[in-house]
């Protein structure tokens, strides 16, 4: 799902996108509640409306509930 997410992300920014994500999952096995970060390019901004968006995007198994900016550092 790392790789999906990736994808959609990066066609939204249409610029390359890597996830750290806080765990992985065994093959079949669901991921609730997990935490992925990305670093952005200082020209690229999180659109307000990018939960909405990935909701479009995404394939039905894979949810983005909440996306929050981390501060710098």
């Amino acid at each position: 799902m790392q790789g999906v997410l990736e994808d959609t992300l990066a066609t939204i920014w249409r610029v390359p996108v890597a996830l750290t994500v806080a765990g992985r999952t065994d093959a079949g096995v669901h991921a609730d509640a997990q935490v992925a970060h990305v670093d952005l390019p200082g020209d690229v901004e999180p659109h307000p409306s990018l939960v909405g968006r990935l909701a479009r995007l995404l394939p039905p198994d894979v949810r983005v509930r909440a996306v929050t900016p981390a501060p710098a550092g």
